[in-house]
């Protein structure tokens, strides 16, 4: 008798959604981001694959937010948009709050159970879906532009070397948190889920960062993980993701830790930088510099196939030296197993001195001697270096 041997489902994983734009943030089953050079097109497609949604235009610059009961979109002119998950985009709570902030250490938007919040005149003020605005009572003592919120929860450090954690309804403190021996005002990242959890990412003062987590419910932080340069973070579903970086060959990627066991349950594509970070438990949105991703939080090594560039370049400062300019190059990601290297350099009129086509392997950097020409001189001459996509994923 003949057996007939079903196929293995395929493993879902990330995608490529845009070669960049705003976002990617995740709203519920769905991501959102925002695609175009000009105005941007924000569209909403469900994180598994499907047929994607316009959910109207923002101006370009916009910022994205999103949890599982909408999205909202901050122009750069202070007009606040808001949506469900599928749309459409429409004004919201009243009047354009001014100019965003530029320079402030959180996003100027989140989305939280309540309405959206927004950071305005250095004051945390929530906008609620019946146009109604408030300011948010922070903590005593807290830094107004170092709040994170999700759900009905929000999150603060304090002078006195705690998170405190309180609701976004009432401005009721629910908690405190203490930091320990980590110093409050060194906070590079803070997230807070919608079961309280929290998470924070801190220098320790000898080079190296550390990932802190409390669960709900608890009164003191504790170390997960150590590294360098850790920055964005986010919490949900009783686990962490967060963003590192590991020197120029091996970039910046995101991960994600199971706090119980302190394993790392995925580790993202390398990338010279991870720019949006967004995380639900079990799906994650990324924004690298020639690509926007979304989905299960599947391990990867090279960044999707879809509409980007999946190769990407690190380039330290070029010099000029016994008639070549040297510049080191390093390949952090690419689709095979070597990068495609075109370095070019041009005088101010525009004329090739020089010119060098070449492969550095992935994960690996090389020093590149791009030899001038007899006339090229040794000012006003400009490198530019960059990435060859492989035709059908050469090598």
């Amino acid at each position: 008798m003949l057996l007939a041997v079903a196929p293995a489902p395929a493993v879902a994983q990330l995608r490529a959604l845009a070669p960049a734009g705003a976002g990617p943030v995740l709203a519920g089953d769905r991501v959102v981001w925002g695609a175009g050079e000009g105005a941007l097109r924000v569209i909403s497609a469900p994180i598994a694959g499907g047929d994607a949604v316009p959910l109207g235009e923002a101006p370009a610059g916009s910022e994205l937010a999103a949890a599982v009961n909408g999205v909202a979109a901050l122009d750069p002119r202070g007009r606040l948009l808001a949506a469900s998950p599928t749309g459409p985009f429409h004004l919201f709570g009243g009047r354009a709050i001014g100019e965003p902030p530029i320079d402030t250490w959180i996003p100027p938007l989140q989305v939280t159970s309540a309405g959206v919040i927004t950071l305005e005149d250095g004051g945390v003020v929530l906008r609620g879906p019946d146009g109604r605005i408030r300011e948010v009572a922070v903590p005593p003592g807290a830094d107004p532009t170092r709040v994170a919120a999700t759900g009905d929860f929000a999150v603060a450090p304090t002078p006195e070397g705690a998170l405190t954690i309180f609701d976004v309804r009432t401005d009721i403190e629910r908690g405190q948190i203490s930091l320990g021996r980590f110093d409050p005002n060194t906070i590079t990242g803070l997230a807070v889920s919608a079961e309280g959890d929290v998470a924070a990412t801190v220098p320790v003062g000898d080079g190296d960062d550390v990932l802190l987590w409390a669960p709900a419910g608890a009164t003191r932080v504790r170390e997960l993980a150590r590294g360098h340069e850790y920055s964005r973070v986010a919490v949900a579903g009783g686990r962490v993701a967060f963003v590192a970086a590991d020197g120029l060959r091996d970039g910046v990627r995101a991960f994600v830790i199971d706090p119980r066991t302190r394993r790392i349950v995925f580790r993202g594509p390398p990338a010279f930088d991870v720019s949006s970070l967004s995380f639900d438990g079990r799906n994650i949105a990324l924004a690298l510099p020639g690509c926007l991703v979304a989905g299960p939080a599947v391990s990867r090594r090279t960044i999707p196939p879809g509409p980007c560039s999946r190769t990407d370049l690190a380039v330290d400062t070029a010099e000029i030296r016994d008639g070549a300019v040297s510049v080191r190059v390093a390949c952090i990601n690419a689709p095979a197993r070597r990068c495609r290297v075109a370095a070019r350099v041009t005088t101010r009129a525009g004329r090739s001195v020089g010119r060098l086509d070449t492969r550095v392997p992935r994960g690996g950097a090389r020093v590149l001697s791009i030899r001038l020409s007899r006339n090229a001189g040794s000012s006003g001459l400009q490198l530019t270096v960059r990435a060859v996509e492989p035709a059908n994923g050469g090598r």
